[in-house]
């Protein structure tokens, strides 16, 4: 832009102090305070036109917060403060959660309003000491809206606390940022709740990472650390006591964020996502005590051989990358418990899972030399196989010679499902895309079953299901010839059924027994639209794998169970 004679800094302190849309929450850090540019158009309009009280009149409407936020950063001082005083004028008049809400709203615009009558920013002030200290992250977004002010209001003593309190408390600060935002934070040092924990962590962001790191920690006791920003690595080295480390990055990550990790003996679990940077594995292979690697998206990736060096990996992910794995580099690490690929193996396919005598979880997506399920080998170790898109795949077979609980298929070419009756000590199956195939009768040699899903599946009649008396949960999507579900009736364990119709017949025998069901106690009995999903199966589920990747994130295994954590470790 020639015709401007300001510099950068200069443009960019104006477009802070006056445009509504950017903050800086942390030296060197800018990003967008609002959702959307059509909210930002209606508020300039709207100021442009000085049309305020139009946001005066609808201020009690959802729909209009993120305007009139945006419109008090565009106003002149006399219209911004028109705007919140008449705001909470109607706080003053209304009632319980509306009142509040208002409230809300007023101390929101004062984020993006530069400057305000003294007066009517202690009015708001006030307001805001009502909500201290914060119960939640909703009301410590609200109060970090308003600014340093409300920092001196915040509670310094974290021990006089509910868990929550005092991590939202933490929280507020931490959007707060600056250095009376880092005392407070310090002073919370020695906590160890983990919900406060979390919110130590994710307020790291907002501060300069060593000193963060130096002051915010306590020294006694051992502290999981799990990192989503790379620009917080640097502070990694001043935590004393750091038990294990998770890496979570998404996107263009410079490896030499790997780099600057000096103990590497820490770091337990690394994940990357679309991150287009990383072409091999060499960067990571230093990490030897790693037990879980998830690469998803990465699609530059087309070695594979520093695998070799991880030996001590529990889980392993893979999908979305480039470059073929080799069989040598994936059986070196023959301690893995759950593996997910959708990479094409090189050479055969064939006792995979004779590979791993710890394999508890298997995921196979894509393109696979397998034309047999048996091919895989043996192990009554695997408790759960996911198969999806490995269209080679034309029968089920020698599933009995696994353990498994969990079977969630999605293949096209197959010819028949009844292979799936080798597998009796089933608790969760999952199909989609079978609709060529109308012989459901397998389902009756499945005694155990306690959670199904049937998506876009040619089943006409349900009344195999007589035999599933373990069932808790169903889901029947696109099953569109379905004409009858009068047998959930008689499922005396059924706890939640979810339906989509793809037809009125469907549609018809959904109403004749959702009310029934629902006079049943059935706690759940859901119409859903198309495209969305039913609920998987529950935690409590003792027989329920997690996720294909099964190598907790340290973080949330110290907030599950933080007193046993050390003990533990």
């Amino acid at each position: 832009m020639p015709h401007v004679s300001e510099s950068a800094d200069e443009i960019l302190a104006f477009l802070l102090e006056r445009s509504g849309v950017l903050r800086e929450p942390v030296n060197q850090r800018v990003d967008f305070i609002h959702k959307t540019f059509l909210e930002y158009l209606a508020a300039s309009r709207i100021v442009q036109e000085g049309s305020i009280e139009l946001l005066i009149n609808n201020a009690e409407r959802d729909a209009y917060s993120e305007i009139i936020v945006m419109a008090s950063g565009f106003a002149r001082q006399r219209e911004a403060e028109v705007l919140l005083t008449a705001i909470l004028n109607a706080a003053d008049q209304a009632e319980g959660s509306k009142a509040a809400k208002l409230n809300f709203l007023a101390a929101t615009c004062t984020e993006v309003v530069t400057r305000i009558d003294p007066e009517l920013r202690q009015r708001i002030i006030t307001r805001m000491e009502a909500l201290v200290p914060p119960a939640d992250q909703a009301t410590a977004r609200v109060l970090a809206s308003v600014g340093e002010e409300i920092v001196t209001m915040l509670p310094i003593e974290s021990d006089k606390l509910s868990e929550p309190e005092a991590a939202a408390t933490l929280l507020t600060a931490g959007l707060i940022g600056g250095d009376d935002a880092l005392a407070l934070i310090e002073a919370y040092r020695d906590d160890r709740r983990g919900r406060v924990h979390r919110a130590r962590i994710e307020a790291w962001s907002h501060f300069d990472p060593v000193q963060y790191a130096q002051r915010c920690f306590g020294d006694a006791g051992l502290w999981p650390i799990s990192i989503r920003d790379p620009q917080v690595v640097l502070g990694l080295k001043h935590i004393k006591n750091v038990s294990e480390v998770a890496l979570q990055f998404t996107g263009g990550v410079a490896l030499e964020i790997f780099a600057q990790i000096e103990d590497c003996s820490i770091v337990r679990r690394i994940g990357l996502n679309d991150n287009q940077s990383i072409s091999s594995l060499e960067p990571i292979r230093r990490f030897e005590a790693l037990t879980s690697l998830s690469l998803k998206d990465c699609h530059q990736i087309d070695t594979y051989e520093q695998l070799v060096s991880l030996t001590n990996l529990s889980a392993l992910q893979v999908q979305g990358c480039g470059g073929i794995l080799d069989r040598e580099s994936i059986t070196a690490l023959s301690g893995l418990r759950s593996l997910a690929l959708d990479v094409d193996i090189a050479g055969s396919m064939s006792g995979l899972v004779d590979e791993f005598p710890r394999m508890k979880a298997l995921q196979l997506s894509g393109p696979m030399a397998l034309r047999e399920t048996a091919e895989l080998g043996g192990g009554l170790q695997l408790r759960k196989l996911i198969l999806r898109g490995c269209n080679s795949i034309r029968e089920l077979t020698g599933l009995g010679n696994f353990g498994l609980r969990q079977l969630e298929i999605e293949l096209q070419n197959l010819s028949t499902l009844i292979g799936i009756s080798e597998a009796p000590d089933l608790r969760s199956l999952s199909i989609v895309g079978s609709r060529h195939i109308q012989d459901y009768s397998f389902l009756t040699r499945l005694p155990n079953l306690e959670y199904l899903i049937l998506d876009d599946c040619g089943i006409d009649d349900i009344g195999v299901l007589s035999a599933c008396r373990k069932l808790k949960r169903v889901a029947l999507l696109q099953c569109d010839v379905i004409s009858d579900l009068e047998v959930l009736l008689e499922l005396p364990k059924l706890r939640q059924f979810d339906f989509h119709a793809g037809d009125s017949i469907s549609a018809m025998a959904f109403k004749r027994v959702a009310a029934r069901l629902n006079d049943r106690d059935v706690a759940s009995v859901t119409s859903l639209q198309a495209g969305a999903s039913p609920q998987g199966p529950s935690e409590d589920d003792d027989w329920n794998e997690s996720e294909v990747i099964v190598d907790e994130d340290p973080l949330e295994q110290y907030l599950r169970h933080p007193e046993e954590y050390e003990t533990w470790r």
